[in-house]
């Protein structure tokens, strides 16, 4: 349930910022301004690693034993700009992801949420 409360409370505005920079670096990439649209990812991945930190120390701070500090082994924060920002890197594949991410905004922009879950290993 808790995991829940993370992806409804970091939706709109994870959902909004990367939408917004994906679109930049999209459009820098259709220019074949490439370090630019980089640039703009890496800065991006950096902003919601730093989100995704801050909401785990203040949600999950139950978890936090001396085996587990930070409960690392537990919590996980899946973010779909970073996966994207390798898409990015792929000469012919970069291209119709930016044309299909400017074309419709309305059908990708919910998509880039960071994803709250936790990591269940094999017993």
């Amino acid at each position: 349930r808790i995991a829940d409360y993370g992806v409804i409370d970091l939706h709109q505005q994870t959902s909004q910022q990367g939408w917004e920079t994906i679109n930049q670096a999209a459009l820098h990439q259709m220019k074949g301004e490439s370090s630019k649209a980089d640039e703009l990812l890496a800065s991006l991945i950096d902003a919601r690693r730093e989100v995704a930190k801050l909401d785990c120390e203040k949600r999950y701070w139950r978890l936090q034993t001396n085996q587990s500090p930070a409960g690392k082994e537990v919590v996980v924060y899946v973010d779909p700009c970073l996966l994207l920002s390798h898409t990015f890197r792929e000469g012919e594949r970069a291209a119709p992801l930016s044309q299909l991410l400017i074309n419709s905004p309305d059908e990708v922009s919910i998509c880039f949420a960071l994803i709250t879950g936790f990591m269940v290993e094999p017993g």
